[in-house]
Parts: C-alpha cells; sequence; structure tokens
C-alpha cells in the first residue's frame, strides 16, 4: 500500500514536470508570436508612413514629393534580409537597383526617370553643308547622360533616411570633331561628258537633271536613288521632248538626255571609290562613255548608289554649254583610282536593202544607205585601285550585251542599157 501511494505520487510530479515544460514551451510561443505581430504591426505602420524624397541637380532642386514605400518589400528587407537593403537587391533583384526601387515604389521609380530623361541629351555632330561647291560649317554640341544606376541605388539604400540625393551626369562629346569633319569634305573626285552637237531640248533636259543632284547629301550607309532624288521626268515637272534608245531604237521621247546625267554620276561614283547596287546599260552603246560603264535610268529602271565609306558624301553638279561636270566630295582617297572598258566580242550589224526607182540619183550612184548599221558589242568593266603608281587591286563591275543596230540601204535599180554605162 504503502508502494503504491509513492508510485503514484512519483507518477504524479512526473506528469506536473512535464506539463510545466509544455507550459513553457507554449509560453515561448506566445511571447514570439507576440514579438512578430509587433514587429509586423510596426513595420505596417512604417510602411503606412510617407517619406520624403529629394533630388537635386547642381544648385537646382528637381523633387521634393513624398512617397511611401511597399509594406511586402518592407516586410522581406527586414526579415529575409536582416533590414539590409543592398543584401534584399543582390538577393532578389541580383544586384539591379532600378527594379529594387521599382519594387519599393513605383510612382518614385518613374519619376527618377522623368527626371533623367529631361536632363538626357544626345550630342549633336558638326556638319557641313555644300553649295554650288562651296562648304559651310555648323559646330556640333555636347550630350549628356544622367548616371540613373547610381541614382537608383541611393535613393533605394537611402530611402527614409531624410537624405538628400544629387543626380550626376557625364558628357558625350560628338564623335567627329570639327577639324575632322573639314579634313573629310575633300574632293574624292570629278568626272565630265560631253554633250556637243546636242539638241537644245536635250541640253534642257541635262541642265534640269544636273541641277536636281546638285548640292545632295548622302550619309554614311546610306542609298542614293536616281529616280527618287531627281524625279519623274515629265513635261509637268519641265522636261522636252528629246531623243532616247528604247529596245534597241532611237525615238522621241521626254527626258532625253537624262540618261547622259545618270552615266556622268554613276562614273563619278566609281571612280570615287564609293558602290553602287544597281546600275543598267542601255540596249545599245552610247558615244560619251566607254561599253559597260553607261547607266540608263528610266521610269522602271534606277540607278541605285551606296555610300559604303564612313563620311558624308556630297555632289557638286554642273553644266556648261557643252559638257556635264559631276564632282564627289568626301573623305579623301588613299588610292588611285582608274576605270577600264574591254570589248570581249564584236556583234555584227547588216544593211537591209531595198530595190528602188528614181530620177534623183547622182550620176554613177548605185546604192544610197538611208540608215547607218550600227556594231553591237559584249564588253566588261573593271576598276583598278593603284597606291604610288602600282596597282593593288582590281574588281570586275559588270559585262553587258549591247545589241547591233541594222542599217538600211537603197539598191537603185538600172535598165539594161544603164548597166552598160555605170561603172
Amino acid at each position: 500500500m504503502i508502494f503504491r501511494i509513492n508510485f503514484a505520487n512519483k507518477q504524479k510530479r512526473r506528469f506536473h514536470t512535464k506539463e510545466g515544460g509544455i507550459m513553457k514551451k507554449i509560453f515561448k510561443i506566445f511571447i514570439v508570436v507576440i514579438v512578430l505581430l509587433s514587429a509586423v504591426s510596426i513595420a505596417g505602420s512604417a510602411a503606412r508612413k510617407d517619406r520624403n524624397v529629394t533630388i537635386e541637380y547642381g544648385e537646382e532642386r528637381l523633387l521634393s514629393a513624398s512617397y511611401s514605400p511597399d509594406f511586402k518589400t518592407l516586410t522581406k528587407i527586414f526579415f529575409l534580409h536582416r533590414n539590409d537593403r543592398r543584401k534584399y537587391c543582390e538577393k532578389e533583384f541580383s544586384g539591379n537597383y532600378g527594379e529594387a526601387l521599382r519594387s519599393l515604389n513605383e510612382d518614385l521609380y518613374n519619376d527618377v526617370n522623368i527626371l533623367a530623361d529631361g536632363l538626357d541629351e544626345e550630342s549633336v555632330e558638326p556638319r557641313a553643308e555644300i553649295k554650288d561647291g562651296v562648304f559651310t560649317y555648323f559646330e556640333g554640341k555636347d550630350g549628356r547622360l544622367t548616371d540613373r544606376e547610381k541614382l537608383y541605388e541611393e535613393v533605394f539604400v537611402g530611402f527614409g533616411k531624410g537624405e538628400i540625393f544629387t543626380l550626376k551626369t557625364q558628357t558625350i562629346p560628338p564623335r567627329n570633331t570639327m577639324e575632322e569633319l573639314k579634313k573629310n569634305t575633300v574632293k574624292r573626285a570629278e568626272f565630265f561628258t560631253v554633250f556637243a552637237g546636242s539638241g537644245a531640248n536635250r541640253i534642257h533636259n541635262i541642265s534640269l537633271a544636273a541641277s536636281a543632284l546638285n548640292d545632295v547629301s548622302v550619309e554614311p550607309g546610306e542609298k542614293l536613288s536616281f529616280n527618287l532624288t531627281v524625279g519623274e521626268r515629265t513635261a509637268e515637272r519641265g522636261y522636252l521632248p528629246a531623243k532616247v534608245i528604247s529596245d534597241g531604237v532611237f525615238t522621241e521621247g521626254v527626258g532625253g538626255g537624262v540618261c547622259q546625267v545618270s552615266t556622268t554620276l554613276f562614273d563619278a561614283w566609281l571612280y570615287a571609290g564609293l558602290g553602287f547596287e544597281q546600275a543598267a546599260a542601255h540596249s545599245l552603246p552610247v558615244s560619251y562613255v566607254e561599253p559597260s560603264l553607261d547607266a540608263m535610268v528610266s521610269s522602271a529602271t534606277d540607278l541605285v548608289l551606296i555610300n559604303d565609306s564612313d563620311f558624308a558624301v556630297y555632289l557638286y553638279c554642273r553644266t556648261t554649254e557643252s559638257r556635264i561636270y559631276v564632282t564627289v566630295y568626301g573623305a579623301p582617297l588613299t588610292e588611285e583610282i582608274r576605270l577600264r572598258s574591254e570589248k570581249i566580242k564584236t556583234i555584227q550589224a547588216e544593211y537591209d536593202t531595198e530595190y528602188v526607182e528614181g530620177t534623183d540619183w547622182a550620176e554613177g550612184e548605185r546604192e544610197r544607205i538611208i540608215v547607218e548599221a550600227k556594231d553591237g558589242l559584249i564588253s566588261e568593266s573593271y576598276r583598278e585601285f593603284y597606291v604610288n603608281g602600282v596597282p593593288v587591286k582590281e574588281e570586275k563591275l559588270r559585262k553587258n550585251v549591247y545589241k547591233s543596230r541594222n542599217g538600211k540601204k537603197l539598191i537603185r535599180k538600172t535598165s539594161a542599157e544603164e548597166n552598160d554605162t555605170l561603172p
């Protein structure tokens, strides 16, 4: 009996001891919960409190406004990163302070970008304008670029601490100086063709098209379309009827002679060492340049040139009483350029004959050429590059086929008696 009582008392004491331990654990958990709730309450109260942000640039105050931090963001910073904002940015956004600031307050992030956008300025390159072969130069201007990343970081880390943030910028100078610009507006090449003997309408058309090309500039990497630059060759735009080549035949057409302008431009461009995308030959050889060095244009066919140099290219086009000149300005050439035309094969022309009677034949005349026959040919053109008179490179430009043009010949019909007297 005594044993049982002692045992029961012992069990009771054990129960009380166990019960006491549980109660202590519950009490500790309760205390932790209270602390957490208090911390959350404090954090929540802090999150709801507006914080003033002031941003200055030099002596000018650009921003002074209040923003409420995001509660979830502050909670994460406080509990997960021990209130270390830099560590939060590194872990959550891989060091991207812009995104970290956006998570803290998106309005503040947007306002910072608006301020930076207002201060950012692109640099202005010095530029040149050409007028009838004479250049006028205009100074460039430094640009300005804000250090957004640095401002994101400073505002995010210092938000709510009463700091005044300073927006910093760096100067972005133009890529080229005025001295460099002047060095790269020199004559690269000049080419001319002769139109002596042309009719008044053809000369008028040549002068009109040349004036449309005068003072044109082409930036690096840009293309020059002859048709877009010169425009349509119509009577409404002042062009007159003159001889044109159409499918191997000379015929009358508005704007005749303009192909001599496109050809002169093409060859000047080639001598300037520049590239081209499209350049078509005439169907017949022309008299003013060698074969495969001409450039035919029409409403369906264009001459497209490329400025594949590192600097702008400028054109000066002019006409005299018998010539058209095209001068190309740009960066100086480091090589001498020559053009070469090679005739590969002659395509023999023939005469169509017609036997006729007449009384206007001269004594002894047995045949009369009405249309002169003109041989066709197959030709190639090349561009050669020389340094100090030594060839260093050659490139094939084009291979073309020019049609032959049959002539027309009249043969005099004669009687037997006349045949006896003719030589």
